[in-house]
């Protein structure tokens, strides 16, 4: 009995550090957030994260800054991404994201913190039961609808957008594990035809989150090329609640 009891004990130790080791998932908002505004999701009970692009230079080439409050709504949310076409610095203020300097309203969200629509573009948000963001739809023009997908860790698994030419897809090809989840290839495809590739490796912290990344993109012979932007380094600082 005497060594069956310390067997159960330590088993219940080892179960116990095992537990505490095992990946978080993403938390919906965060990961509808990171699908909508193009930053890379973040596992855990987040407060704040700085993630960065440098170039060659050493110049920052793509910024997003943020901080939650222990709900995981957003109360701040910087963005400097020029392949995205956004520069916004914005601030929660009751229902809406509002600019930090001219307080003008620019997101509506719901109850749940999730964005119901983009004031200033005219695109609303719709969402599942599960809390994540599954689409962005623009009503007056249909082809630049936008389809989100995401896996069972609340990582974006696909991307899909209608096009006159057919479905253009950014997919997850692979990863390398469910501990290293941005270890991997991404693919974008103009229906069956694989255009371009994208492959990251990084170090991760005891969160199991990409701390510092490499990035390395190839074009396909008839894909047109990819911005040299991509493949500069990337690294995430990451406060936790």
């Amino acid at each position: 009995m005497k060594n069956a009891a310390a067997l159960t004990l330590l088993s219940l130790l080892l179960y116990g550090c095992d537990s505490e080791a095992s990946p978080e998932p993403v938390n919906p908002i965060l990961a509808s957030y990171s699908t909508i505004f193009g930053f890379e999701p973040i596992r855990g009970h987040v407060k704040s994260f700085v993630q960065e692009q440098h170039n060659e230079q050493g110049e920052v080439s793509s910024l997003f800054q943020a901080s939650l409050a222990e709900n995981g709504c957003f109360e701040a949310l910087k963005v400097v991404a020029p392949l995205m076409d956004l520069d916004i610095d914005l601030v929660k203020e009751g229902l809406y994201l509002v600019n930090r300097e001219d307080k003008q309203k620019r997101y509506a969200l719901k109850d749940n913190c999730l964005p119901d629509r983009n004031i200033s573009d005219n695109v609303r948000y719709e969402s599942n039961d599960k809390g994540f963001v599954t689409a962005a739809i623009h009503d007056a023009d249909t082809s630049k609808n936008i389809y989100f997908e995401y896996d069972s860790a609340g990582f974006p698994s696909k991307v899909s957008q209608p096009t006159p030419s057919g479905p253009f897809v950014a997919v997850i090809n692979s990863t390398e594990s469910e501990e290293k989840k941005r270890n991997g290839t991404i693919q974008t495809r103009l229906k069956d035809k694989v255009l371009g590739e994208v492959t990251t490796t990084c170090e991760y912290d005891d969160h199991f989150n990409a701390t510092h990344c490499t990035i390395k993109s190839k074009t396909m012979d008839d894909g047109k090329s990819m911005s040299k932007q991509l493949d500069d380094p990337e690294t995430t600082k990451i406060e936790y609640y």
